[in-house]
C-alpha cells in the first residue's frame, strides 16, 4: 500500500480544474502536521500532574499515541437542584 503508485478514474459532471500534489510535497505536509500535533499534545501532557514522573521519551511516546475525542455534554438544571 505504501510507496506504490495509485490509479483512479475521476469523471467531472461540469467543466473543472484539477489540482495535484507531487509525492514529496504531500509527504512534507503530512509529516509537518503530525509534528505539530505531537508537540501540542506533548505540551499538554507535560502539565498533567500524574505524569510528572515520566521522562521526556515517555511523554513523547504518549504524545504520539494520543488522539482527541470531543463529547457533547448535556447538563440539566434538574440534576443540580435537590428538593427536600
Amino acid at each position: 500500500m505504501y510507496n506504490a503508485p495509485r490509479a483512479a478514474t475521476c469523471r467531472a459532471q461540469t467543466k473543472s480544474t484539477l489540482w495535484s500534489l507531487d509525492r514529496v510535497s504531500f509527504k512534507v505536509i503530512v509529516v509537518a502536521a503530525a509534528m505539530i500535533k505531537r508537540e501540542l499534545y506533548q505540551g499538554f501532557l507535560e502539565k498533567v500532574p500524574i505524569l510528572e514522573t515520566c521522562n521526556p521519551g515517555e511523554i513523547q511516546t504518549l504524545g504520539t499515541c494520543i488522539c482527541m475525542m470531543i463529547f457533547k455534554l448535556e447538563i440539566s438544571l434538574e440534576s443540580y437542584i435537590s428538593t427536600e
